[in-house]
């Protein structure tokens, strides 16, 4: 038996009877789905517009909500709120006190500056930028917003702001007032930031400097840092001016870092990779020839012939996706998206909506395919692929974890509208 590894493209998932720590990301309650993962992660879904919650009935007003209420516009009403802080706020703009504007852009930050002072933040058309636009197919434009201070991300802070028929009418989002720190010069540089994480976790889980070739496999570089304004425990008088680490100390294992920039101090960490690794203990190996799939180191697979093969004088064409019936960890026969070239089949789902074959080198660099991946039972490689000479699998662990990674898939695209993340 052997450890398993998912490679879904900007998807994160979870497999049904494996637990992950959660991550510490303050996360957005979108309306009325709820809004998907934290701020470095890839652009998000389109979230259903709030009315679509509530039906035509009228959203009621709360008690405690009044006295923030009275620093809107006329006609806009907070909805809900965090301490006092509206996250959810209901209403167009009042005209001809507001004039009709032309560009999204325009009518959602002149939306953000009136409602200003409810929100607490100072300056709101220089503190947020945005992110992304989005339309859904009932018509409905959905523009996300990341808060920053003098153009450095506030950590944990995105709001989203809704349109119908160019008039924006609904707002909601998790953010900080307008934060106060004594500078936005670091006096630690990021190099140094990226040491002191490196010791930490050399310290705690040991740090593997990873081969060129696998580092490839992470994205990049094993540290990456940038500059966020952070607040501890999401207090909201304790903004600090920090980097923020993304550290790699193998392969299979990512964590975030909040160091702050001032002081080299570190103020707060969390493991963010969802790893199957870690709830597979004492992995057997199989017997040579026990099953019919065979493992190919990836270097190896570039020769792999992806132009067809010879048979009685003829070049036939091979490559392409196709399904097969193999049994699971629950001995349940399920269906299994492969995908063949030359002469293997490689244990890769391209049949979803986000796989691009035109940006494909298959099977090295099957952009938004998922594909499982043994690592053998180690954390830093060398990676194997999962294979087959016949489409026949007997590998009940490659079976689950590649299954359950397309059901992960689809729950989020038919729930969520994401196609991955």
């Amino acid at each position: 038996m052997k450890r398993l590894f998912i490679l879904l493209p900007i998807l994160v998932f979870a497999i049904a009877g494996w637990s992950q720590k959660p991550i510490k990301k303050k996360e957005i309650q979108a309306v009325p789905h709820g809004m998907p993962q934290p701020l470095d992660m890839p652009e998000l879904g389109v979230p259903v517009a709030p009315q679509l919650l509530m039906g035509n009935a009228p959203i009621k007003s709360i008690p405690f909500l009044q006295k923030r209420t009275t620093l809107l516009p006329k006609g806009l009403e907070v909805k809900a709120s965090d301490a006092g802080l509206p996250t959810m706020i209901e209403g167009s703009l009042p005209t001809p006190q507001y004039a009709p504007l032309k560009t999204v852009e325009e009518r959602v930050f002149q939306y953000l500056d009136a409602i200003g002072k409810a929100i607490q933040i100072g300056k709101p058309s220089e503190e947020f930028v945005v992110k992304s636009i989005e339309t859904d197919n009932i018509g409905q434009t959905h523009i996300r917003l990341q808060q920053v201070l003098n153009k450095i991300p506030v950590w944990g802070s995105q709001v989203i702001v809704h349109e119908t028929n160019e008039q924006v009418t609904f707002f909601n989002g998790v953010y900080f007032p307008t934060p106060s720190v004594k500078t936005l010069e670091p006096t630690v540089l990021n190099s140094e930031a990226e040491a002191a994480v490196r010791a930490d976790l050399d310290k705690k889980v040991g740090f593997q400097t990873l081969k060129t070739e696998t580092k490839e496999f992470i994205g990049g570089e094993q540290l990456r840092s940038e500059l966020v304004i952070f607040h501890k425990n999401d207090q909201r008088n304790a903004e600090r001016l920090v980097w923020h680490v993304t550290a790699y100390p193998s392969t299979v294992h990512r964590y975030e870092y909040f160091v702050d920039a001032t002081n080299g101090e570190i103020l707060d960490s969390y493991h963010s990779s969802c790893s199957i690794a870690e709830h597979i203990q004492n992995v057997e190996k199989t017997q040579e020839g026990k099953e019919n799939t065979e493992k190919s180191i990836h270097n190896d697979l570039n020769s792999s012939n992806t132009e067809g093969v010879t048979l009685n004088n003829k070049t036939v064409l091979l490559d392409g996706a196709f399904t097969a019936n193999a049994l699971d960890l629950m001995n349940v026969s399920r269906i299994i998206n492969t995908y063949q070239v030359g002469t293997k089949y490689y244990m890769l789902d391209a049949s979803r909506s986000m796989f691009n074959l035109s940006s494909s080198i298959m099977p090295n660099k099957a952009i938004g395919a998922i594909q499982t991946y043994d690592y053998n039972n180690t954390d830093d490689g060398p990676y194997f692929y999962v294979t087959s000479t016949n489409n026949a699998w007997n590998n009940p662990k490659a079976i689950s974890s590649h299954y359950n990674a397309g059901k992960a898939y689809d729950y989020y695209k038919n729930t969520f509208t994401r196609n991955s993340i």
